[in-house]
């Protein structure tokens, strides 16, 4: 029999070890402002849908992107927001706990659009909180899954997640609920033909009035500016803000659309490569 193991701490867990954590914390469910949205009736769901490794491929500036079709995930009867994966005690009550009791008060006035504001002091929290999420997300369907384990030391340790960046924006549909993520992998030349290939992945979660999106690649920005003088993650377009570490972050008035949100994770077959 296999062993089941940890999606954070990467630990065998079994028994009296293992937990259910939801995606989307049960706080939020409380929200008055949300709770009856997410509400639904009996034996009614909703489905999500993911794409495998959308590739693109990029020489002497050309680029393509090769989309494969997309398939649909792990189907359950339940509304996004309601979702659980099996995560071990030691994680669930120990620094997840405590990330949610920390984020908690700076992403209700955010969810519930009380405020468009997000401090420096919470910026590292958020941050944190969003990739944390990401992750659980992406375990509902593990063969999509992306984030490195380095990535996930740094999380479980209280660190900043290397390699990864968050955006925060405010969404135009706070009933819905919007979990997407794509795996992906770009192909890099350099002028003298040496090519690489960078793997990464995006996750978009909504919750209430807020949207995140959760970029993450496997090397940082110095080695790739290094070799190819080019990095896939410039900030990316309105009305998306990226979050930085340490500072404060004003959110876009204009909201953040369903279609679009969709566009920042699949770009179009024919267009230009999406490097955000």
């Amino acid at each position: 029999m296999s062993t089941v193991t940890c999606p954070f701490c990467l630990r065998p867990m079994g028994g009296k070890d293992r937990s259910s954590e939801h995606i989307i914390p049960r706080w939020v469910h409380k929200l008055p402002g949300i709770v009856a949205s997410y509400r639904l009736p009996a034996n009614s769901g909703r489905s999500w849908m993911v794409w495998d490794h959308t590739f693109v491929r990029s020489q002497q500036g050309d680029s393509v992107a090769h989309l494969p079709a997309m398939r649909p995930a792990i189907r359950k009867p339940l509304h996004a927001h309601n979702l659980t994966i099996p995560v071990c005690r030691a994680c669930n009550n120990g620094w997840m706990s405590q990330l949610e009791d920390s984020a908690r008060p700076h992403l209700i006035p955010l969810i519930e659009g009380q405020t468009d504001e997000l401090t420096a002091a919470a910026s590292t929290d958020v941050m944190r909180w969003a990739a944390k999420t990401a992750v659980a997300f992406q375990q509902t369907d593990p063969p999509g899954a992306t984030m490195l384990s380095a990535q996930l030391r740094d999380l479980v340790h209280g660190r900043l997640p290397r390699w990864v960046s968050v955006a925060i924006a405010r969404c135009d549909d706070p009933g819905e609920a919007i979990m997407i993520h794509a795996p992906m992998a770009v192909k890099l030349s350099n002028p003298v033909g040496e090519s690489d290939t960078i793997v990464g992945g995006r996750t978009i979660i909504s919750v209430g009035e807020v949207a995140l999106f959760v970029r993450q690649y496997d090397r940082p920005r110095e080695f790739l500016e290094d070799q190819f003088a080019v990095y896939p993650e410039p900030d990316p377009p309105p009305p998306w803000r990226r979050v930085m570490a340490g500072q404060a972050t004003t959110l876009c008035p204009n909201p953040i659309s369903y279609d679009t949100s969709i566009a920042m994770v699949r770009p179009k077959p024919n267009g230009p490569p999406v490097f955000w």
